[in-house]
C-alpha cells in the first residue's frame, strides 16, 4: 500500500482496537501486564507480531482450564460450546483488538458494510438456530431487479438478469454434472473415499476440459469459480467448489442462494451475541506466537504471545486459519499433515473484497467478469441520493487506489460514474489471515482432513477449513469450533 490511499478510507486487518464490549477487570490487568512487558521491552505498542518470543516470559495466573486462541466464528462457537459443557474457568486470546476475525462489519457513507464473509445459505443449520435463539432478523438479497453486464469477448454486455441466470444455471449444472455419484453426502465428503479419490486431483482447468467446455461459455462462469477459489482454473479444485454445490442442493438454485441471506445486525450481532452467551474472559491485541504441550509428562499446555506472555492450560483450542500455522512455533511438533496444510495453504490465497460508494446513475447493475479480471464481479448493494454503494472482488492486477478503481468501474459500467470513496479488506495479506475463507486445493481432501480433525496432545484445531461439511463459509467454522471443544475438554481431563 502506498500514499495514494490517503484519499479513501483503507482498512486493514491489523485493528488494535479494543472492541468496546470486550472490556473486563481480568481482561484488563492481562492487557495491563501485555504493555508492561512490551515498554520493558522497548517494543512498538502496536498488536502486530514481533520476532518469535522465548519459551519463558511473564506467566499469567491464575490458569484456565481451555484456552481459545483467536475470536473468530470458531473460538466463538468453541467457547461458547464449553460453557454449555459446564466449563466457566475458560480464557480467550484475539490477536486483534476486536472479536470476528475474518468477519469485519463496519460502515461506509452511514450504510452497514461487511468487509468479511457476510451472507450464508438457507439451509445452514448451527447459523439459522443461532439466529433464532438470539432473535436476529434476516435480510434477502434478491439480484431480480438489477441488469446484468457479463464480459464474454473482452466487453461487458448487458443481459436481463432472469435469461442470464437461466444461462448460468444451465452452464453450472453442466459443470456439476455426476456430482451426486461421488459425493452422495455434502456433508460428509470422505462417505465414498474410493469414489472421490478418483475425482480429487482434478482443477476446475481438468474438469473444462473433461465435458469440453467452450471459451465463452468459461467466459460466462469461470469468473466465478475462480473468485470463489482464489486461484486460476488450473490451481483450482474441482471436488471442493463440487462439495459447494452439493451443499447446496446439487442444482443451480442452491448454488446461486450461497450467499443470499444475511444477519440483519451485520455478522458483529450474530458474533457478539455469541460471544455474551459463551461468558468468558478474553484477552486482545496477544498474538500467539509458540504452543508447547509436553503431553507425555502430562503437564499443561504453555501458550507464549508475540508480547512474552505466557498462558498456561489444561488444552487448548487453537481455533486460527490454516494460513497462520506457520506463525506458531509448536515446540512438541505437529503431524506432517498439519505442516503441508500450513505450508500449502488452506484460506485462498488470493481475496480482496472493496466495497465503493459509486456516484452516478442508480441502476443496479451485476457485474460477471470472465477469469483474469481485474473486477472478478461486481455486486449493487444500497442506494444513496445520488448514486450507490457497491462491492467489487478484487482480481488480478488491480491497485488498490481510487484512481485505479474509478478507471476500472467506468470502463464496466461507464463514463457517468465514479467512485468517491471506498474501503477496502485485502485478505491475503492480513497478517492473522494470510488468506480469506477456506477452499482446499487438488488432492487436499483426503490427504488432510481426516488427520486435521483430529487433536494433537491437548491441542485441537478449529477454523472453517477443518469443517467436514461447509468447508469456508461460517456454518463450516462452528461445526469446526463445536467439534474442537468437545476435543479439547476430552483432553484436558476434566469432560
Amino acid at each position: 500500500m502506498d500514499a495514494q490511499h490517503s484519499d479513501a478510507q483503507l482498512v486493514h486487518g491489523e485493528d488494535t482496537e479494543a472492541a468496546a464490549d470486550g472490556w473486563n477487570r481480568r481482561g484488563f490487568l492481562k492487557r495491563a501486564g501485555a504493555v508492561g512487558a512490551m515498554a520493558a521491552a522497548g517494543m512498538a505498542l502496536s498488536g502486530t507480531a514481533t520476532a518469535a518470543a522465548k519459551p519463558t516470559g511473564t506467566p499469567v495466573e491464575p490458569d484456565p482450564d481451555i484456552l481459545v486462541i483467536g475470536a473468530g466464528f470458531a473460538g466463538l462457537a468453541a467457547a461458547r460450546h464449553l460453557r454449555g459443557m459446564g466449563f466457566q474457568n475458560v480464557e480467550i486470546l484475539e490477536a486483534r483488538g476486536r472479536i470476528g476475525g475474518r468477519t469485519w462489519t463496519d460502515t461506509l457513507q452511514g450504510q452497514q458494510i461487511e468487509l468479511g464473509a457476510g451472507w450464508f445459505h438457507p439451509s445452514q443449520s448451527h447459523i439459522q438456530t443461532a439466529l433464532r435463539k438470539y432473535g436476529i432478523g434476516i435480510v434477502y438479497d434478491d439480484p431480480m431487479d438489477a441488469v446484468l453486464a457479463q464480459q464474454v469477448d473482452g466487453t461487458y454486455r448487458q443481459y436481463d438478469v432472469g435469461t442470464a441466470f437461466e444461462t448460468m444455471g444451465n452452464l453450472y449444472t453442466k459443470f456439476f454434472q455426476g456430482t451426486q455419484t461421488f459425493l452422495p453426502n455434502a456433508m460428509n465428503p470422505l462417505q465414498a473415499k474410493d469414489l472421490i479419490a478418483a475425482q480429487d486431483a482434478y482443477t476446475v482447468a481438468d474438469r473444462y476440459a473433461q465435458i469440453g467446455m467452450t471459451a465463452e461459455e468459461k467466459a460466462w462462469i469461470g469468473g466465478t469459480l475462480a473468485g470463489y477459489a482464489g486461484l486460476p482454473a488450473g490451481g483450482a479444485s474441482w471436488t471442493s467448489l463440487a462439495q459447494w454445490w452439493g451443499l447446496g442442493g446439487y442444482d443451480a438454485n442452491g448454488w446461486f442462494n450461497l450467499t443470499s441471506q444475511k444477519p440483519a445486525t451485520g455478522m458483529i450481532g450474530l458474533a457478539q451475541a455469541m460471544f455474551n452467551e459463551a461468558n468468558h474472559g478474553i484477552t486482545y491485541n496477544q498474538n500467539v506466537v509458540r504452543i508447547s504441550d509436553p503431553a507425555a509428562t502430562g503437564s499443561s499446555v504453555s501458550v507464549t504471545t508475540a508480547q512474552n506472555i505466557v498462558y498456561r492450560a489444561k488444552a487448548v483450542v487453537c481455533a486460527v486459519p490454516t494460513n497462520v500455522w506457520n506463525n506458531i512455533t509448536f515446540t512438541y511438533g505437529i503431524p506432517q499433515a498439519f505442516k503441508d496444510a500450513a505450508t500449502e495453504g488452506l484460506g485462498v490465497p488470493h481475496a480482496v473484497k472493496i466495497w465503493m460508494y459509486v456516484r452516478g446513475p442508480q441502476t443496479r447493475t451485476l457485474v460477471q467478469s470472465k477469469e483474469g479480471s481485474k473486477f472478478e464481479s461486481m455486486v449493487p448493494m444500497h442506494k444513496l441520493p445520488d448514486g450507490q454503494l457497491m462491492i467489487a472482488f478484487g482480481g488480478a492486477g488491480l491497485t488498490l487506489d481510487k484512481a485505479s478503481l474509478n478507471a476500472e468501474t467506468k470502463k464496466i459500467l461507464g463514463s457517468a460514474y465514479e467512485v468517491v470513496d471506498f474501503k477496502v479488506a485485502d485478505w491475503g495479506h492480513d497478517p492473522y489471515a494470510r488468506g480469506g475463507w477456506s477452499l482446499r486445493r487438488p488432492k487436499q481432501l483426503l490427504r488432510h482432513l481426516p488427520a486435521l480433525q483430529q487433536p494433537v496432545g491437548r491441542i485441537a484445531f478449529a477454523n472453517d477449513g477443518l469443517a467436514s461439511g461447509w468447508n469456508g463459509f461460517i456454518e463450516g467454522a462452528i461445526e469446526s469450533g463445536i467439534n474442537a471443544a468437545i476435543k479439547a475438554a476430552e483432553a484436558s481431563g476434566m469432560a
